[in-house]
């Protein structure tokens, strides 16, 4: 079950990365609305499923293999979008802040119930992620970016944390 998460996981970036490339130099209304339904749809479902991954993986290797799993989504990116570097290379960086932002927050929430750790580590993912890869992607803090994918984020989220709680952690913990 592992592997279906990893491969969630990478399909997920690999679209939002791709999807961003696609918009990179449009108006900033397209830009704008572009970004906040991936962050909503895709880079949400990957907050989710990087926690369910640190469950699976913890004590077994889990900051290389996450790592892992990064830099290949970059790779995979730029593979089938030269156009998609910059892109890519912003959504390393801000994956792995917004991974140990993540993990930091998980680990502490380790005695709440699940949906709760995950809503949490979510928050810290969520903001990390939407500092650092728009920064980097376009070369700047671009306030409403930030504030629009951080909304995104938390509300895709938190959705697809209450979706998948119910499914994925029976098999992932198994």
């Amino acid at each position: 079950m592992t592997a279906v998460y990893c491969l969630a996981y990478l399909a997920a970036v690999v679209a939002a990365n791709l999807a961003m490339t696609a918009v990179a130099g449009a108006p900033l209304s397209t830009f704008l609305a572009v970004d906040v339904l991936v962050c909503f749809s895709l880079i949400a479902v990957d907050l989710v499923v990087r926690d369910a991954l640190h469950e699976r993986w913890e004590g077994r290797s889990l900051w290389p293999r996450m790592a892992a799993l990064i830099g290949a989504g970059g790779l995979l990116s730029y593979t089938l979008n030269g156009a998609a570097g910059r892109i890519a290379l912003a959504s390393c960086l801000a994956f792995v802040a917004s991974g140990l932002a993540d993990a930091a927050v998980y680990a502490l929430a380790r005695q709440r119930p699940r949906l709760e750790r995950v809503l949490r580590s979510n928050l810290a993912g969520a903001l990390t992620d939407s500092l650092v890869w728009p920064t980097v992607a376009l070369g700047s803090i671009v306030p409403l970016v930030t504030a629009s994918e951080f909304a995104a984020k938390v509300l895709g989220g938190a959705v697809w944390a209450f979706v998948l709680t119910r499914t994925i952690w029976r098999e992932a913990v198994a």
